[in-house]
């Protein structure tokens, strides 16, 4: 199971630019920037998790909940999507659902067309619209 995780496949795409916040005419660059998951799937992580997801020119990575992961992102206006992910392949057997966390975690990854920051969150949405992961800034 989790040499399905080594390398996900994800949607393609191109430059790190920035996104507009939402109301406003600034621009929000993500390049450079880190984040701490706080909402999957419009639930809470299992208590005492973290997932993270820091960009860096062209590249993300971070931790998914127990593996870190890696890859490519294009970020063009507020489209953003995510080129092929791999990550390490430990198992994590606490707490219990914390794997599952991080399937869920990096197949929603594969699912993001578009991201907004509002109010100091990253929120990135499916093809829908519909708010897959959120995000605090930091990911100390």
């Amino acid at each position: 199971m989790l040499a399905a995780l080594a390398l996900v496949p994800l949607a393609a795409g191109c430059s790190p630019l920035a996104s507009t916040a939402s109301g406003t005419d600034t621009p929000v660059h993500l390049d450079g920037t880190s984040w701490t998951l706080v909402r999957l799937l419009g639930k809470d992580l299992i208590p005492d998790t973290k997932a993270t997801l820091a960009f860096e020119g062209d590249q993300i990575g971070g931790s998914a909940s127990c593996n870190r992961y890696f890859g490519g992102v294009t970020i063009e206006d507020e489209t953003l999507s995510f080129g092929m992910v791999g990550s390490t392949e430990m198992w994590c057997g606490e707490p219990e659902g914390l794997m599952d966390q991080e399937i869920d975690y990096l197949k929603a990854l594969g699912s993001i067309a578009r991201y907004s920051v509002e109010n100091d969150e990253l929120t990135l949405f499916d093809a829908d619209g519909q708010a897959l992961l959120t995000f605090t800034p930091g990911a100390d």
